[in-house]
C-alpha cells in the first residue's frame, strides 16, 4: 500500500475484501470522495473503494544505498562489482563467503539477493522457492496535477494484476543495443515512433482487417 493507497473496485459482481491490521487507519471512500482524492483520473462506474493516508511509496534503490550509506559510517566495508561464487559451511552454518575478490570468513551470512536470492541459498544446500519476474517500469518528467502527494491508484476492474495477457509481435524494428549518452538515446526513440507508425500505416494498407477498429 502507498501513499493515500485506494482500491477502486468496479460497481457489479466484483467484491474486494482488504484485510489490514486494526491499528491502520482505513476509510471507506464513496464515489465523491474517490473522484476528489484521485482528481486527474476517472473512475465514472466506481461505486467507492478504501483509503489509507499513512501509507508510503519506496524506492528500493534509495532504501539499499540509505543502509549502505549507514553500514559505512557504522565501520562496515561495502564491496561492488564482486561476485559471490560458493559458500562454506560446517555444523550446518555458513562459515565463509567465496568470492571474485577471494574467500570472507563469516560469523554469520544474510542472503539478501532478493529475486536472486535461490542460487545464492542453493549454495548452501538450500532450496528456496523464489523466482525472478522481469517486469517493466517507465519513468517521466512531473505530469500536471500529480504533485508529491497524489495517491497511488489500483483500479481493480480494469488492473492486469492477476491476469493472463497473451502479447504476440508483428514486427521487430530493430535489436537492442547500448547508446552513449542520453540525447542518443532519445534521437533513437523518435526514430523508432516513427517506424513504428510507418510500419502500421502499411499494415492498415494491406491488412485493414487487422487494424480496423471493432465497437
Amino acid at each position: 500500500m502507498r501513499p493515500g493507497h485506494r482500491n477502486v473496485p468496479a460497481p457489479r459482481a466484483t467484491l474486494v475484501i482488504r484485510l489490514v491490521p486494526p491499528h491502520l487507519a482505513v476509510r471507506l471512500a464513496h464515489h465523491d470522495l474517490v473522484a476528489e482524492l484521485a482528481i486527474v483520473q476517472r473512475f465514472p462506474d466506481a461505486l467507492g473503494g478504501t483509503y489509507l493516508a499513512a501509507d508510503g511509496l519506496a524506492d528500493p534503490n534509495s532504501v539499499v544505498s540509505a543502509y549502505i550509506s549507514a553500514a559505512r559510517q557504522l565501520g562496515a566495508r561495502c564491496l561492488t562489482d564482486v561476485a559471490v561464487t560458493g559458500l562454506e559451511t560446517s555444523g550446518g552454518r555458513v562459515t565463509a563467503v567465496q568470492t571474485s575478490a577471494g574467500r570472507i570468513a563469516a560469523g554469520a551470512v544474510v542472503n539478501a539477493a532478493g529475486p536472486w536470492s535461490a542460487p545464492l541459498a542453493g549454495m548452501a544446500g538450500v532450496n528456496l522457492p523464489v523466482q525472478p519476474l522481469r517486469r517493466q517500469w517507465l519513468t517521466t518528467t512531473g505530469l500536471p496535477g500529480l504533485g508529491p502527494g497524489f495517491p497511488f491508484v489500483i483500479d481493480f476492474a480494469q488492473s492486469l494484476y492477476g491476469q493472463h495477457v497473451r502479447v504476440e509481435f508483428l514486427h521487430k524494428l530493430r535489436d537492442e543495443a547500448l547508446y552513449p549518452d542520453m540525447q542518443t538515446l532519445i534521437a533513437q526513440i523518435a526514430r523508432d515512433v516513427e517506424n513504428a507508425k510507418a510500419y502500421f500505416e502499411s499494415l492498415r494498407l494491406t491488412l485493414p482487417s487487422l487494424t480496423t477498429k471493432k465497437h
